[in-house]
């Protein structure tokens, strides 16, 4: 059988990193709208609906995703000559700053943690609570560039490499 293909946006505007919402009925990504030399924001779109900017005037908008129960969306931006961490409501409002020097944020699917890559050490990854604790995972990897979690958030995919003369790969990192 062929596959059903569902196009969900349909412009001629640079579009980036998209993530599906859970239940598969929004999408979000970094867009500039089509329109030349616009600082591209991170855009909503309902599968089927309109797309809808969340975001005015930020700069360098990058890795947007959900939060586990699609409440939020979590991305990076350019602010104060470093990456930051922001969230703001799926359906609007003003983002709020999570993490200062900070990029590739993930929530759990569970919904307890929060991952991210602090920009001053490449060689861990860090993770908050709901309740706010602080923990830092130890890899034992270098140059560490993206995290993200199993569908058990028991533990996380990381790319980085044991030694900076190798290449970068994919390792499975344990939580607890």
């Amino acid at each position: 059988a062929e596959p059903r293909l569902q196009r969900v946006t349909s412009t001629t505007a640079a579009t980036f990193w998209p993530a599906l919402s859970s239940d598969a009925r929004m999408v979000v990504y970094v867009s500039d709208a089509g329109q030349d030399g616009a600082t591209p924001q991170v855009w909503l779109q309902q599968v089927g609906g309109s797309a809808v900017r969340l975001t005015t005037g930020m700069r360098e908008c990058a890795e947007p995703a959900f939060s586990a129960d699609d409440t939020r969306v979590i991305f990076s931006a350019a602010a104060e000559s470093t990456r930051n961490l922001y969230e703001i409501p799926t359906l609007g409002g003003l983002p709020r700053l999570l993490k200062r020097a900070a990029h590739n944020g993930r929530f759990s699917p569970d919904g307890r943690w929060l991952v991210y890559l602090d920009l001053a050490s490449g060689d861990a990854v860090r993770l908050i609570s709901r309740d706010g604790e602080e923990r830092m995972l130890r890899t034992g990897l270098v140059d560490i560039s993206f995290a993200t979690w199993s569908d058990d958030s028991r533990h996380l995919l990381v790319v980085g490499h044991p030694d900076p003369s190798a290449d970068r790969d994919c390792w499975i990192v344990p939580v607890d």
